[in-house]
């Protein structure tokens, strides 16, 4: 019997990735730029850190036996959590995947 794998892995870190980038936005609005007055906006990201990377050695295999069904359920969380079309969240979604994989590849090459 084949194992199943799914997204759990994949949307947790995708999660990250949101409020990330959702953290960058709110700094660059805050004063147009980036520095040590945002600093508090990255205590936002705490609850998602511990969920995104206790389970990113799986992250390769979820990618691997992706169905179509969980691309789908992928683009679908996307749409929920940021509020748009389902082609913007594929556009997202396929630029997280790149962030994703290079996180992977890093944190596997440290630990």
């Amino acid at each position: 019997m084949a194992e199943i794998v799914g997204i759990k892995e994949t949307t947790e870190m995708l999660d990250l990735v949101v409020d990330l980038v959702s953290v960058i936005a709110e700094a660059k609005k805050n004063n147009g730029k980036i520095d040590i007055a945002d600093l508090p906006l990255l205590f936002k990201l705490i609850p998602d850190l511990s969920p995104a990377f206790d389970g990113i050695g799986l992250i390769g295999k979820e990618f691997k036996d992706l169905s179509v069904e969980e691309a789908a359920a992928l683009v679908a969380h996307v749409v929920a959590r940021l509020n748009v079309t389902e082609e913007v969240a594929k556009e997202k979604l396929e630029a997280s995947f790149g962030w994703l994989v290079a996180t992977y590849k890093l944190v596997k090459a440290f630990v």
